[in-house]
């Protein structure tokens, strides 16, 4: 049987999922991935309904990486990244080069997107919205050579090649078009393209 799933990477404080209660209300499973404790404490204590799955990791293509066992999952990795311990925000990236944010290294546990991605079917209806600090690139790439690409039926992304240092404005510009070829409707403009803009 095929599922409803609306998949939030990089939760932070939740509005994804409010807003995706509201226009995608009909949806078996709201799932969301958000690394920073805070915040997954949070969304954990106000979304406690079996109908979501809120889960403490991070979410990369890291196969090549160290593992280790999981209740959640059959690997979960361990990966340097950098968390953003500013006074009024709390964000995190796998990038050092980000162009924001008073950050410092740290460590976090991740979940392969390959991994998650295994357990749909392509008669599966997805949507994907997507705010990882930069990993957006490598994760779509992947999502479009898969072979589940259609279980995936509206993709959201807050792009962020302008505020990473080592993403160029081509690479952008070619994953946009890539999106766009295959029809999802992407502009490459974060204002456009993000789940949360006016919320």
């Amino acid at each position: 049987m095929s599922k409803r799933i609306f998949i939030d990477l990089g939760a932070n404080k939740g509005k994804a999922i409010i807003k995706a209660l509201k226009i995608y209300p009909y949806m078996d499973l709201y799932i969301a991935y958000e690394p920073i404790p805070r915040h997954h404490k949070r969304l954990k204590r106000v979304y406690c309904k079996p109908e979501y799955k809120i889960y403490p990791y991070a979410v990369d293509i890291c196969k090549e990486l160290d593992s280790k066992e999981s209740d959640d999952f059959d690997k979960v990795y361990v990966k340097y990244f950098w968390i953003d311990k500013g006074r009024y925000s709390l964000g995190s990236s796998f990038y050092g080069d980000k162009k924001s944010g008073n950050l410092k290294m740290k460590t976090t546990n991740v979940v392969d997107f390959s991994h998650i991605f295994s357990h749909f079917t392509s008669e599966d209806h997805v949507i994907l919205k997507i705010d990882i600090e930069g990993k957006e690139y490598d994760l779509l790439d992947y999502v479009i050579k898969s072979d589940k690409l259609s279980a995936i039926k509206k993709i959201y992304v807050e792009w962020h090649w302008n505020k990473i240092q080592s993403i160029t404005k081509e690479r952008h510009d070619n994953l946009v078009k890539k999106l766009q070829d295959l029809g999802f409707e992407i502009t490459g403009d974060s204002v456009e393209d993000q789940f949360c803009h006016g919320v």
